[in-house]
């Protein structure tokens, strides 16, 4: 949501918003074969290593002040999404009982984009309030990294796990 406000504020037009988007597609889209090549990296650890290299990418993102900066911290970030994501959602069913595979997917799929309207109410709300973007989303960043900094320290099985 926050790639439109970004875009308008730096004058671009919707030529700039659709590279801005292109790029992080195509962030996801090369994470997203990298991710079959990796076989024997330790997973769990992998995963929290790539979420502190996501946020950071997302951190870049929000500081990001030109339309080609824009684009390629988008990229970044979406390869870094997609190297934390695509590796977590294949070990939870590596390692989920059979017959509870379908509630743990249902659990996952609402945490991936069951909060999204929440976020985008949210979002809104604070726009529409004049908070600026580059505040609520540098603010968010470090919510994340301290929400990631205590699934670190709270979930050791999962760090563990190859």
């Amino acid at each position: 949501m926050s790639i439109p406000i970004l875009v308008g504020e730096r004058g671009g037009t919707a030529f700039d918003l659709s590279v801005i988007e292109g790029g992080l597609a195509v962030g996801t889209f090369v994470a997203s074969f990298l991710v079959l090549l990796m076989r024997s990296v330790h997973r769990g650890r992998f995963v929290f290593r790539a979420l502190l290299l996501t946020i950071a990418a997302f951190l870049l993102y929000t500081q990001a002040q030109s339309i080609p900066m824009l684009a390629l911290t988008a990229a970044l970030s979406g390869f870094m999404l997609m190297l934390v994501y695509l590796p977590a959602v294949t070990l939870m069913q590596e390692h989920s009982d059979q017959d509870k595979i379908g509630r743990v997917m249902s659990i996952m799929a609402l945490a991936a984009s069951g909060l999204e309207p929440v976020a985008f109410a949210v979002l809104s709300v604070l726009v529409a309030l004049a908070v600026p973007i580059q505040t609520l989303l540098i603010t968010f960043g470090i919510i994340g990294l301290a929400l990631s900094g205590l699934l670190f320290v709270r979930s050791q099985t999962f760090r563990h796990t190859r």
